[in-house]
C-alpha cells in the first residue's frame, strides 16, 4: 500500500524550482554531482521573493535523496556523511555588480545527523542575497531537470544555455575552463570534448527537457569555442513536441567550424550568423511552429515580422 503522505510529497518534489542569480551561475567553482545535488535541492526550497538570513537553516535526507535521484538508499547514506566535510571546503569566485571579484564559500555551517540521515545547513552571508529577494537577473529551472545528470558539468552546461535563453550561444573554451575551473586540465580540445562537452551533451538530450547540439568555432585551425543551438520543452510529455524536438536536431542549422579572429565580439558573432542564416529561421519557424520559437533570437524574430513570415 502506498502511503498518502509518500505520494504527496513526490508531488511536491517534483515542484521544486531552482532560482539563483546568475552571478552565481556563470561563477568560477567546481562541485561533485553528489554535491551539486545538495546544493540545488536545498536552493529549491529557498523562497526566492523574500530575504534569506542566518536563521534560515535547509535540509536534504537520504529519503530525498533516493526519491529524487532514483538511488539505492544505502548509497545515499555514504554520499550525504561524506559531503558534510566536502561542502565547508567548496568555494565560488563571483563578479557582482561589476566590482572586484568575490571568493566565498557556498556553505558556512553544515552538520549530519547520522541517526535521521539528514544533512541541514546555511548558506554563506555572501550568498544567501544571490538566492533570495530576487527582482531580476536569475536563472530558474525545475530540480528535476538536472537530477538525472551523472556529471557535475552537465548542470553547469544546462544551467549556463538556460540563463543565455537565446537558443543559440558561442562558449569559448577558455571561459568554460574558467568558469568550471578545469584550466590546467584537457590541454588540448579533442580531451576537453570527449571528457566534457560530449558527456554533458548527451546527458542534457536525455535527461532533460532541453535539446541541445553544437559545432566547434575557429579561429584559424584553432579551436577556440563551440557554439550550442538548443530548444527548451514546454511539455515533455508531449510526443509531437519530441517529435519537432528530433527533427530540429536533424536539420543543419549553422554552418560547421565557424573561423573567428580576436577582434570579433561574441554579440557580432551571434548577429552576423543569424543574418546569413535568415532564410533558415524563417523555413524553422514554418516547419516547426511554436516548438522551436525559444531558439529563435528575438531581433530576428521581429525582422521575421517585419517581413510578414512569422
Amino acid at each position: 500500500m502506498i502511503k498518502m503522505g509518500a505520494k504527496l510529497k513526490k508531488e511536491e518534489n517534483k515542484k521544486l524550482t531552482v532560482v539563483k542569480h546568475n552571478s552565481i551561475v556563470e561563477g568560477n567553482y567546481q562541485l561533485t554531482v553528489y554535491e551539486s545535488r545538495i546544493l540545488l535541492t536545498c536552493i529549491a526550497k529557498v523562497d526566492s521573493k523574500k530575504k534569506l538570513t542566518d536563521h534560515h537553516v535547509f535540509s536534504i535526507t537520504v529519503n530525498d535523496i533516493a526519491e529524487l535521484v532514483n538511488i539505492d538508499r544505502n548509497a545515499a547514506y555514504t554520499r550525504l556523511k561524506q559531503s558534510v566535510d566536502s561542502l565547508l571546503n567548496r568555494f565560488i569566485t563571483i563578479d557582482v555588480d561589476g566590482g572586484l571579484p568575490l571568493k566565498t564559500r557556498w556553505v558556512y555551517g553544515v552538520r549530519y545527523a547520522e541517526n535521521e540521515g539528514k544533512i541541514e545547513l546555511r548558506f554563506a552571508p555572501e550568498i544567501m542575497p544571490l538566492l533570495s529577494n530576487l527582482k531580476g537577473n536569475f536563472t530558474q529551472y525545475k530540480l528535476t531537470h538536472v537530477l538525472g545528470f551523472q556529471s557535475s558539468y552537465s548542470i553547469r552546461l544546462y544551467e549556463i544555455l538556460c540563463e543565455k535563453m537565446g537558443g543559440e550561444c558561442i562558449l569559448e573554451v577558455d571561459w568554460i575552463k574558467k568558469k568550471f575551473e578545469i584550466d590546467n586540465e584537457y590541454s588540448r580540445v579533442g580531451n576537453l570534448k570527449a571528457r566534457v562537452i560530449d558527456p554533458a551533451v548527451n546527458e542534457i538530450n536525455t535527461y532533460s527537457n532541453m535539446r541541445v547540439s553544437y559545432t566547434q568555432v575557429k579561429r584559424g585551425r584553432t579551436i577556440v569555442g563551440f557554439k550550442f543551438v538548443y530548444v527548451i520543452a514546454i511539455d515533455k510529455k508531449s510526443s509531437k513536441q519530441q517529435q519537432k524536438f528530433s527533427e530540429f536536431l536533424n536539420e543543419e542549422k549553422i554552418k560547421p567550424e565557424k573561423n573567428i579572429n580576436s577582434s570579433t565580439s561574441k554579440k557580432n558573432i551571434n548577429n552576423i550568423d543569424d543574418i546569413d542564416n535568415i532564410e533558415y529561421f524563417a523555413d524553422m519557424r514554418k516547419k516547426y511552429g511554436d516548438a522551436v520559437t525559444n531558439a529563435i533570437p528575438d531581433h530576428i524574430i521581429e525582422l521575421l515580422k517585419s517581413q510578414g513570415r512569422w
